[in-house]
């Protein structure tokens, strides 16, 4: 806070804090603003003044009445610095300005600052106003100061709306009183008249000049409105300068002398130049000639002007174009040099900026964003810009390299490395920081799942999966699903080789057994081997007797396999049966179905019948209520037409047919009744055979359901003998070659057994040595059986 402005401006700041921190209870208009010391106005949102505090009345002049429904507009209020009322309103925040405020009691300069804000229990906002007077009013500047400031000439500073801010005091030009009294320079004739003061913008460097004769003091004045940007004030006011004073001449003998064509031509000059018309010349016609050289020194300067004005142009021509030219070329003399040579100096500049922004932008594209502009040449803007360019690299180049590292790690599967959170992410940067975090967390998810997994197989539990919770996309979806086929796969494989390894141990436990069978018989076989050579004559005898046997045998082994064949068939037959009975049973259970919904069926509908006929039965005996009164009706219209005599002879006629036909009505309706009777009997009887036929047919779906179980079961059956009878046929048929071949080897076998008694001794030793190798396969089965049972202790720790 201004220490100028601190007292008020001290109670204003705690009053207005305590408001925006809700400390203070604000309901629009109380006691304690009424008497706050601090000028306050309360307005609406769109500035219409509702009320003013006693402290703002005493110092304003203003009347309690007058200031209520007042606009804030109509106070005379010109912003020096900061911002306006106005600005607060069209922004809805706090704004703090420097303004001078011309009440009706006086004027002078205070610190408006503008509270929006919206009261308790309202919906719309209001904005309170503080004035706030400063204590030393000096530090404040003037408009006339301010005026005396500027860099430019200027003898009346107003505001665009024509309001005179400042005059200097011994200014040349006639102003009306009534001007001055209104305080508005515009409402002067001169310039209310002049058409393109009506057409005057807010965009500095506008200007007007035109000449003004004032008849009064017979004098001529240059006049020049220009619309200047005034840094202090932060906004454009108009100044009013007088560039130039044509004082009357009068010749020797006391005549006013005739400038008029120097005046007209004058003023044609400076329209022409104001235009920007710079090849136009002063021409006059039959000139004076003291005034030949001064003509001839302004087409002289007006062709420099022009030359110079046009390598201008030229130049900012280019530039529009986005053309940078070396330099403007134009004469060395002309009062646009200066302005040349400080247009070549920035020209300069600008190609050193433009070779600078160019590296730049090679640099970028080719991926170095570690490169410096060289700042050593350029000055003011070009140089902060440049230096902005440096400060921007830097500020991209570092979440890159850091965005560079993070990738880097993830790309060596090192997913638990994080942005640096102490480096600054300017925009986009940020979005990507999340993305690349979100890319660690969610990998370092996956991955870690995936560890897991591992782990458990590992450990030899196959029964893992990876998360049905974990979200995956992309490649991670093909390794989850490899992963799950890994575990599932190796546990089928494992269940497997257990399996195996179960049969392994039963078959190697039957192989011993068979072993022990085969040694102890291969004993015995050595202990009657020394009895085969005794016996060898009387196998003779018995080869010869098999022989016959075998003939026999092949007879039998012959009608069999045509029994056989006949089985086969009648199977064959007795399984198409069975197949077709299975389809007749099917179709005959739908159809018992299709009975059943239809039985379902007419039961409804016999229901509806039967509502039907509930409802008929009532409308009967309504029309029998309505006969029994018809009937009531036609006596009594009897009796009355007796009782009219002759003139009641056709109305009787008539009551007789109405009695008559309420008696058939009547009739009617007891025989509808009657059959409506007899229906509800049927239609019990029906719904009662109904649900017998739905008991049968519930019945008899259970029946066909057991029928076709038994049908598809003697199927089977009949398969399985057909089978058997196919394979006995085969067997049949392998026995009878068997036989064939026994005929023939029984006839060698006579032959052989005289060789059979010889290679009795011989059949004992390798009777023997089959023993000792006996003992060795059961040696190698008992050390299959270790190695099941070592394949057992493998597996056991697997969960599958």
């Amino acid at each position: 806070m201004n220490s100028g402005i601190s007292k008020q401006g001290a109670a204003a700041d705690s009053f207005i804090q305590h408001i925006a921190q809700g400390s203070y209870a604000f309901t629009c208009w109380d006691e304690f603003l009424d008497s706050f010391p601090v000028p306050v106005l309360l307005c609406d949102h769109t500035l219409s003044i509702s009320q003013a505090n006693e402290a703002f009345l005493i110092r304003s002049g203003f009347l309690k009445e007058t200031m209520q429904g007042m606009h804030f507009r109509n106070l005379s209020v010109s912003l020096l610095s900061g911002e306006s009322v106005w600005d607060a309103a069209l922004s809805g925040r706090i704004t703090s300005g420097v303004a001078e405020v011309v009440f009706p009691k006086g004027s002078g300069f205070y610190e408006i600052r503008a509270l929006p804000t919206i009261p308790e229990g309202a919906s719309t906002p209001v904005i309170l106003i503080f004035f706030i007077e400063p204590d030393r009013p000096s530090e404040f500047p003037s408009y006339d100061s301010i005026r005396r400031s500027l860099s430019h000439q200027c003898e009346i500073l107003a505001e665009l709306d024509g309001t005179i801010l400042s005059m200097t005091s011994g200014h040349r030009i006639p102003i009306p009183a009534d001007v001055l009294g209104h305080n508005n320079i515009l409402k002067w004739d001169v310039l209310a008249q002049n058409p393109a003061i009506q057409e005057l913008t807010d965009e500095p460097g506008t200007e007007i000049r035109f000449m003004y004769e004032d008849t009064g003091s017979e004098c001529s004045f240059l006049m020049t409105v220009q619309v200047c940007f005034v840094t202090l004030l932060k906004r454009s006011v108009l100044f009013l300068t007088v560039k130039e004073q044509i004082v009357p001449v009068h010749d020797s003998v006391g005549h006013v002398a005739d400038y008029s064509a120097l005046s007209l031509a004058l003023e044609q000059l400076a329209h022409a130049l104001s235009t920007g018309n710079f090849s136009h010349r002063f021409e006059i016609e039959d000139p004076d000639e003291s005034l030949l050289f001064g003509i001839t020194a302004i087409n002289s300067m007006m062709e420099q002007v022009q030359q110079q004005f046009s390598a201008l142009s030229e130049g900012i021509s280019q530039m529009n174009s986005g053309w940078i030219p070396l330099s403007i070329q134009a004469p060395q003399e002309g009062p646009f040099t200066g302005i040349i040579q400080d247009l070549n100096g920035a020209l300069d500049s600008l190609q050193l900026m433009i070779a600078t922004v160019e590296s730049f932008t090679m640099s970028v594209m080719e991926g170095n964003l570690t490169m410096k502009g060289d700042t050593s040449g350029l000055s003011g803007y070009y140089q902060a810009m440049v230096a902005g360019m440096n400060q921007m690299l830097v500020r991209l180049n570092t979440p890159l390299l850091e965005i560079k590292r993070v990738a880097k790690s993830y790309a060596a599967c090192e997913f638990s490395a994080r942005m640096d959170e102490n480096i600054a992410y300017p925009g986009d940067f940020a979005s990507m920081k999340e993305s690349m975090d979100s890319i660690g967390i969610w990998c370092s998810a996956v991955v870690g799942e995936i560890d897991r997994v591992s782990s458990r197989y590992a450990a030899g539990d196959f029964t893992a999966h990876m998360s049905s919770k974990l979200q995956v996309s992309g490649d991670f979806t093909t390794i989850r699903s490899s992963l799950d086929n890994i575990g599932v796969q190796v546990s089928e494989s494992i269940t497997v080789l257990r399996n195996a390894a179960d049969v392994l141990t039963i078959e190697a436990e039957g192989i011993k057994r068979e072993i022990a069978a085969v040694s102890g018989q291969a004993e015995t076989l050595a202990a009657y081997t020394a009895a085969v050579s005794d016996r060898a004559a009387s196998v003779q005898e018995e080869v010869r007797e098999m022989i016959a046997s075998a003939d026999t045998a092949m007879q039998a082994l012959c009608e069999m396999n045509e029994k056989v064949q006949e089985v086969a068939q009648t199977s064959a037959r007795t399984h198409e049966m069975s197949s077709q009975g299975v389809i007749h049973a099917t179709q005959s259970r739908e159809g018992i179905d299709a009975i059943s919904e239809a039985a379902s069926s007419v039961d409804s509908g016999i229901s509806r019948i039967h509502a039907e006929l509930i409802s008929i039965e009532k409308i009967i005996r309504v029309v029998t209520d309505i006969a029994n009164q018809t009937n009531l009706l036609a006596i009594n219209a009897a009796i009355e037409a007796a009782h009219a005599g002759s003139y009641g002879k056709g109305f009787a006629v008539v009551a007789s047919e109405v009695k008559h036909l309420a008696v058939q009505s009547k009739e009617s309706t007891t025989s509808i009744s009657q059959t409506l009777t007899a229906l509800h009997d049927t239609f019990r009887e029906v719904r009662d055979k109904v649900s017998q036929v739905q008991e049968e047919i519930a019945s008899r779906s259970h029946a066909i359901c057991e029928m076709v179980h038994l049908f598809e079961k003697m199927a089977g059956e009949v398969e399985v003998i057909a089978s058997m009878s196919r394979e006995t046929g085969v067997l049949s048929q392998e026995q009878e070659r068997r036989i064939a071949d026994l005929k023939q080897r029984a006839r060698t076998i006579g032959e052989l057994m005289i060789e059979t008694a010889r290679d009795a001794g011989a059949s004992a030793q390798a009777c023997a040595s089959s023993c000792r190798s006996i003992e060795q396969i059961s040696g190698h089965i008992e050390a299959v059986v270790r190695y099941a049972e070592e394949i057992h202790g493998g597996i056991r720790g697997f969960t599958v």
